[in-house]
């Protein structure tokens, strides 16, 4: 495990995909943030990777903003709609 952090605005596609990766690779950064405004997704995140910390809609562990500031990186996924 890794002393850095890292979060992920958005728990969908991308950051099970990354996640995935680290997890394999032994590359697990020491904290790990997920936000994302659906509770569903945050479960099944937090069910396949229970070193993460999770944050919902209301923000109440931490917000975006203080997610990214306290990462060493960001990744933000945006969809068209």
């Amino acid at each position: 495990m890794s002393s850095r952090s890292i979060g992920f605005i958005g728990g969908g596609r991308v950051a099970r995909i990354l996640l995935g990766g680290l997890k394999r690779a032994g590359a697990i950064p020491a904290t790990i943030v997920v936000s994302d405004a659906d509770a569903e997704v945050l479960s099944t995140l937090a069910t396949q990777f229970p070193e993460i910390r999770t944050t919902g809609a209301d923000n109440s562990a931490s917000t975006p903003t203080e997610t990214s500031a306290r990462a060493l990186r960001v990744f933000g996924v945006l969809m068209k709609s």
